[in-house]
């Protein structure tokens, strides 16, 4: 009898446990039924009949300073076992748990019973999402990685370095090595891994006379420096075409040499294209003459300059002192044949390099430079010709034309450029559509194009630009321009402007001057600051000549700015002599801020100082359509009383007013010196390092 009542209990037993089974129940086996937690996404399964089916708790881990490592949530009958699991994978490699606790702030150590006892007198709507139910707390490991530094094969230095060092463990100096430059192979170190790093050795050339100069040339990959001052004697330097090493001048100077017509198609320069760094040197006593090879045709590209004709590395504290230079380019030649189209030539010439992609920070060229930079447009045709012809040629005294950057410049001396036009056609008739001749010249920088920066930088340079239009038919050809235009645009600083000027300074000995015979724009800062070009935190004191020959092209001349049609910002121009020189009926506009200003162009918180000479008499802004002026001032000498200031621009009836007002825009936030009765002035700007 005994024996079926065990039997039916067992049978009994065995049935409620497999119904439990089949309804999910869990009063034989605990509160949670698997599944892993964590993540983005939670964990563990639910019984179909889990009031709790949804609601989540989530755990922080912090560091010791309560900044946020992590955060996860679980479903609010997860698992435990996964929690903890979850947790010490989790953990961010040195760190060691520090402390537990719930959101009381009970420290509690991380068990299932716990966390369930927890969890099962809370309720889940009483949690706020995302905030923290359950809080881990950690600290670093006392934990080391070493650093090994081999030199030759031998160990140099060994360091045992903390975890919460790492991040601002420095390396040390690789070795001298007589004759030889040094490097780490490895500088990016794996983050807190053991390391071993070797030095790296090459050969590092010393120049000592004029012979060892070539070199340069031999070995244009290499490392050079000057172990003194080298005097060529009059004689040439040899040419470096191509340089992607090291030269360190280490302060000395390279002197009394003559260079004429260095041969190089289309690129020219003592370093004709560089793509190293030269720096720390000064060329000085020396004469420099280049004439382009005329291009066998019209689509082409001349970059010359006395370091570099192309820039694509680093020029760094280089100075050209008692220089004279002579660059004329050639953008055009003879060419023969029918119905050409879209023709286009493009020079880049300057005193220290032509075009520049790299960097060129703190070179000077000094007041004892002179430069004469011409540009020729010769066009020789014989037979039928249809074409639109475009000639820009950029001159300046650091650069001609700057896609890189230039900060920390210094341009001093004299740049004389010019551009000249020249036609012959023969009896078959040439025919022209449309012929463009643009010149553009500056102290610094020709034009700086649109990807182009150019800061820091001061030019007291004397920059003169004309343009001449000697148009000769040969043979009673038949010639007939549907358009044909000239353009001049002369800056103190540069010349035109795509890209971004800041922090920039023409001197009160700058001096520009034009009498051209092509349409002039011209500015005691820039001449044109173009569509999407910026010119901020800048100003000038230039004086101003300008002039035109034809009297039906337009002169725009402007304190700060010939033609704006960007943005102008925090600058200023002090121009005590504003001579205009023109034809009686030519159109010219001039004014303190601007001659002209397109619609798009803006003109906010800045101001002049203006005293204006010479025929024409037209208000402080010249002309400016509907461009945006806001919060400028002007104050006009009695010389330029009856000019009418343009909107919003606000006239000063005095110097001291004008003062007072400048005052207020704020230029103190935008780097200048600020003092009481004086004009803002900005520091540390040109080659001097501070």
């Amino acid at each position: 009898m005994k024996k079926k009542y065990l039997l039916l209990a067992l049978i009994i037993v065995f049935v409620l446990a497999v119904a439990c089974l089949l309804a999910g129940c869990s009063f034989l086996f605990g509160n949670g039924n698997g599944g892993e937690g964590g993540g983005d996404n939670g964990g563990g399964g639910f019984n179909d009949d889990d009031p709790y089916d949804g609601k989540v708790w989530w755990l922080y881990c912090v560091d010791v300073d309560g900044n946020k490592l992590y955060s996860t949530y679980f479903k609010w009958h997860s698992d435990i076992y996964f929690v903890r699991k979850y947790v010490e994978e989790k953990l961010p490699v040195f760190y060691v748990i520090d402390t537990m606790t719930f959101a009381d702030g009970t420290p509690m150590p991380l068990t299932n019973e716990q966390i369930f006892e927890y969890l099962n007198t809370h309720d889940p709507d009483d949690v706020q999402e995302g905030t923290a139910v359950y809080t881990v707390t950690v600290k670093s490991k006392a934990s080391t990685r070493s650093v090994d530094f081999y030199v030759d094969g031998s160990l140099y230095q060994h360091y045992d370095v903390p975890y919460d060092q790492w991040e601002t463990f420095n390396f040390p100096e690789v070795p001298e090595k007589e004759n030889y430059i040094g490097r780490w192979t490895d500088e990016s170190l794996t983050k807190f891994a053991d390391t071993k790093i070797l030095a790296y050795y090459r050969v590092l050339y010393t120049i000592r006379t004029p012979d060892d100069w070539s070199l340069l040339a031999e070995h244009n990959d290499a490392n050079f420096r000057l172990a003194n001052d080298i005097n060529f004697l009059g004689g040439a330097i040899p040419i470096t075409s191509e340089f992607s090493g090291t030269l360190d001048g280490q302060g000395h100077k390279v002197t009394n040499f003559i260079n004429q017509n260095p041969a190089a198609p289309n690129v020219y320069g003592l370093f004709a294209t560089n793509s190293g760094t030269i720096k720390d040197i000064t060329f000085s006593s020396g004469v420099y003459t280049v004439a382009t090879v005329a291009p066998p045709n019209l689509n082409t590209t001349n970059r010359v300059g006395l370091i570099a004709g192309f820039n694509k590395g680093t020029l760094s504290n280089v100075t050209l002192d008692d220089m004279a230079v002579k660059i004329t380019c050639y953008d055009s030649t003879e060419k023969w044949g029918t119905n050409l189209s879209n023709i286009s030539t493009n020079s880049y010439a300057g005193v220290l390099c032509g075009l520049n992609e790299g960097a060129i920070d703190y070179c000077a060229v000094t007041d004892s430079v002179n430069a004469h930079i011409n540009s020729k447009m010769y066009v020789n045709r014989d037979v039928h010709y249809t074409a639109t012809i475009k000639t820009f040629t950029s001159f300046g005294l650091i650069v001609g034309a700057n896609k890189g950057t230039v900060s920390h410049a210094t341009a001093e001396g004299a740049l004389n450029s010019s551009a000249e036009r020249s036609e012959r056609h023969s009896a078959y008739g040439d025919h022209y559509d449309y012929v463009h001749y643009i010149l553009r010249a500056g102290g610094v920088v020709g034009a700086n194009l649109a990807a182009g920066v150019v800061s820091d930088s001061v030019s007291s340079a004397a920059v003169i630009a004309d343009f001449v239009s000697a148009k000769t038919d040969v043979n009673n050809a038949i010639v007939v321009h549907h358009q044909f235009f000239g353009i001049v645009d002369i800056g103190g600083v540069v010349g035109v402007n795509l890209g971004q000027i800041e922090r920039c300074v023409a001197t009160d000995n700058a001096l520009l001057h034009s009498f051209s015979e092509a349409e002039t724009r011209m500015g005691g800062l820039v001449g044109t600051n173009d569509t999407g070009a910026t010119l901020r935190a800048s100003y000038t004191q230039a004086r101003l000549s300008v002039g035109n020959r034809s009297a039906t092209e337009k002169t725009y001349c402007g304190g700060i700015a010939g033609l704006n049609s960007g943005a102008i910002t925090y600058c200023y121009a002090i121009a005590d002599s504003l001579e205009v020189l023109a034809f009686e009926d030519t159109v010219a506009y001039f004014g303190g801020l601007f001659g002209h200003a397109n619609d798009e162009g803006t003109v906010v918180n800045s101001f002049a100082k203006i005293d204006v000479e010479g025929l024409f008499s037209n208000n402080v802004c010249g002309s400016y359509n509907l461009a945006t002026v806001t919060r400028c001032y002007v104050y006009l000498t009695e010389d330029a009383a009856n000019f009418a200031p343009c909107s919003d621009v606000t006239k000063c009836d005095t110097e001291a007013n004008l003062l007072a007002a400048v005052n207020k825009l704020g230029f103190d936030a935008m780097g200048f010196t600020v003092s009481a009765g004086a004009y803002p002035t900005l520091p540390n700007i040109g080659n001097v390092k501070n």
